[in-house]
């Protein structure tokens, strides 16, 4: 079975480039805000990775992010966020709160591949032992 990505992304122009850069490699879900990444994640639809861009630290998809650091469901899937933002405050907050990567936008589309699939090997890496 495939690996699972989830994009929690509001703009269908950005959750198109995630699709065009993950789909020969990955299933990759969307939902457009942090009600319905709740929902896909309760329904029993495991995602391996999740994608989640956040504008700064008041903003709901922050909230999911702090949520799932504590959450016994959530906390063990890794987080890319992505930002507009070049603030280092909001870097080192989501890092704190368990992202694996933070990248600023415009972001590089191969970059952004090669993270995500070394992302996805160490947590195979971990798992396995």
């Amino acid at each position: 079975m495939r690996k699972s990505i989830l994009t929690i992304e509001d703009s269908k122009a950005l959750n198109s480039v995630f699709n065009t850069i993950f789909k020969k490699e990955f299933e990759v879900s969307s939902v457009s805000n942090h009600f319905q990444a709740y929902r896909h994640l309760q329904s029993n639809l495991f995602s391996d990775l999740i994608i989640i861009n956040i504008a700064d630290s008041s903003s709901d998809n922050f909230q999911f992010l702090k949520h799932s650091a504590t959450s016994s469901l959530f906390c063990n899937i890794p987080k890319v966020v992505i930002s507009k933002s070049t603030d280092a405050n909001l870097k080192r907050e989501t890092m704190n709160l368990g992202a694996s990567f933070f990248l600023s936008m415009p972001f590089d589309p191969i970059m952004l591949s090669r993270k995500v699939k070394e992302i996805m090997f160490e947590k195979d890496k971990i798992f396995q032992n």
